[in-house]
């Protein structure tokens, strides 16, 4: 192992405390959880027109989507590193490309994570119409939803994930297990057959394009690989089975589709999968598969936040981007907070420093302005309080500087620390007498060295009443 795959692993696994609460399931439930998200309840209408050619897009995309899991699940067994793609371009191009290829990810991902929102949205609209008008609102709450959920901890997102990984297969399930029923009571004919769509290779490469984005996805479990328990082992075998398993949903999904429910309506129908189930179990299920589809896509959700909080993790370790990205909370989640003044720091030695009759007095507003102390100088004035020093910078815009002052050097002279600086020494103060007695050897020896260069070898005569050193 070089020094740059030295490098990538180091930013996996310098924080060997981080909590390994990622099992298998749990692994395996987020690559599922992230391929599976609402595309599916909608893709049978899109490919609905292309006939056959939409089973051999299929194909094709499985076959493709299965060599990038093999991919992935071998450069996780040889890195396993958190990070992800970052970790593996780190290894074998330098931290430049690590970096490009890490900022490309995260953006895609916490870009795309408003559209998957959206889709909750519209998802749940269709199961409650009067959210319809508030979806922006609806939309921003679900995104700050799924941060919630993620802040609690690492375990905590990855039961959630299991939870609706479980709750989205049942409608898919239901389609297919609805097809098999039928195939058994009825034998081989379908319920509407329509004459077939020839199969052409333009065809099936624009099958391979729509279906393609439902395999978006597939290294999930190679971000958080920090958090998998045995990720050497766990990370490669999750990614290829579910990928293998996610394809396999996808293609018997759409086939039960097509094979029930005759062309023309599938490709009308703005919801494919309930008009399916409706087959069975009447019209009013369409509200109850929305609600499927809204908990589907939330899973989505809730699987890329967690990506896009461990990915700037991952490269803050690397030294690849500011170190504060790197910062835990008590749950072991990343807490990012960007250095800058300690808001509660500011507001407890403001009041020791400026107190009234042993009562606080508390500064105005939640943050740090320049003019905060000027605010906090009236304040005390008003109030009756005995004068006090005007506060440096209370005449303009150096209010901020005045802050950092007072914060650095705590409350009064030589007080107590402010967060973890320690208090400055206070300076013993001499009487006149010392320092007239300190300052008397040093003020000799200047003379003799100016007599000495100004006339070269003349008699330098001491001061009345000094005592020449006979060491000078």
């Amino acid at each position: 192992m070089d020094d740059s795959e030295d490098h990538a692993t180091r930013s996996g696994s310098s924080g060997a405390s981080a909590t390994r609460a990622i099992g298998f399931w749990a692994a395996l439930a987020l690559v599922m959880g992230n391929l599976i998200g609402s595309g599916i309840y909608l893709l049978p209408a899109t490919l609905a027109p292309l006939g056959a050619n939409a089973a051999w897009g299929w194909v094709v995309t499985i076959a493709g989507a299965m060599t990038l899991s093999f991919v992935f699940a071998r450069l996780a067994a040889a890195v396993p590193a958190g990070g992800g793609p970052y970790a593996y371009a780190d290894a074998a191009f330098g931290p430049a490309i690590g970096f490009a290829t890490a900022w490309s990810y995260w953006t895609l991902v916490w870009a795309g994570n408003g559209a998957v929102a959206v889709a909750v949205v519209s998802a749940l609209s269709l199961a409650i119409p009067a959210l319809a008008p508030h979806a922006a609102v609806a939309a921003v709450v679900l995104v700050w939803l799924a941060v919630f959920v993620n802040i609690r901890g690492v375990g905590v997102a990855a039961r959630v994930q299991m939870v609706t990984m479980v709750v989205k297969l049942v409608p898919l399930a239901a389609v297919v297990l609805l097809a098999v029923w039928w195939w058994l009571s009825h034998g081989s004919a379908a319920p509407d057959a329509a004459p077939p769509v020839p199969v052409t290779a333009s065809a099936v490469a624009g099958a391979a394009a729509l279906t393609f984005w439902g395999f978006l996805g597939v290294e999930s479990a190679t971000v958080p690989a920090e958090r998998v328990a045995d990720a050497r082992r766990t990370v490669p075998r999750v990614t290829m089975i579910g990928t293998a398993a996610t394809g396999a949903i996808y293609l018997a999904v759409s086939g039960a589709v097509a094979w029930l429910l005759p062309r023309a309506a599938t490709a009308a129908s703005p919801a494919p999968i309930a008009d399916t189930l409706g087959l069975a179990f009447g019209g009013g299920v369409a509200r109850i598969v929305a609600l499927f589809a809204a908990v589907s896509a939330l899973g989505t959700l809730n699987g890329f936040v967690l990506l896009q909080g461990e990915m700037p993790r991952a490269m803050a370790r690397g030294g690849v981007f500011p170190r504060w990205f790197a910062r835990e909370t008590a749950a072991g989640t990343p807490g990012a907070r960007a250095p800058r003044l300690r808001r509660d720091g500011h507001r407890r030695h403001a009041r020791q420093l400026y107190p009234r009759h042993g009562r606080p007095v508390r500064l105005r507003g939640r943050g740090v302005a320049g003019g905060g102390n000027v605010r906090l100088w009236r304040q005390r004035a008003r109030r009756g309080a005995p004068p006090a020093r005007r506060p440096r910078g209370a005449g303009g815009g150096r209010g901020l500087r005045a802050l950092r002052r007072m914060a650095r050097l705590g409350p009064g002279r030589g007080g107590e620390p402010v967060g973890d600086r320690p208090p400055r020494r206070r300076r013993s103060r001499l009487s006149r007498g010392q320092a007239r007695r300190r300052s008397r050897p040093m003020m000799l020896r200047s003379a003799r060295i100016a007599c000495a260069a100004l006339c070269p070898g003349a008699p330098v005569t001491p001061p009345p009443g000094c005592v020449p050193d006979p060491h000078m």
